[in-house]
């Protein structure tokens, strides 16, 4: 069983497809004090982190061969606009 805290990011939280394992981004205080988005994967027993997605997470499309995972993460500006949209490839 996996618990997630209330602040968690739904926008990755699926299970990988063709394979027995779940992918999810959770909040995670990074070395600077701040929160960062961390993708992780479950295979019903462990949790293996698998890198930090740039930005705030927003979709992920999911590539079956070779397993991997491509989140869209965006970047906002002090007024609350979109400054940069990030796309990044983690292989799972």
């Amino acid at each position: 069983m996996l618990t997630f805290p209330k602040q968690s990011n739904l926008a990755v939280f699926d299970f990988v497809p063709g394979r027995q394992r779940f992918v999810f981004v959770n909040p995670s205080q990074g070395t600077d004090g701040g929160v960062e988005s961390v993708l992780s994967e479950w295979d019903g027993e462990t949790v293996k982190r698998v890198g930090t997605v740039a930005g705030s997470p927003s979709v992920a499309l999911f590539r079956q061969e070779p397993p991997a995972l491509y989140p869209k993460g965006l970047e906002w500006q002090e007024d609350g606009g979109i400054a940069s949209t990030v796309i990044q490839r983690f292989a799972l």
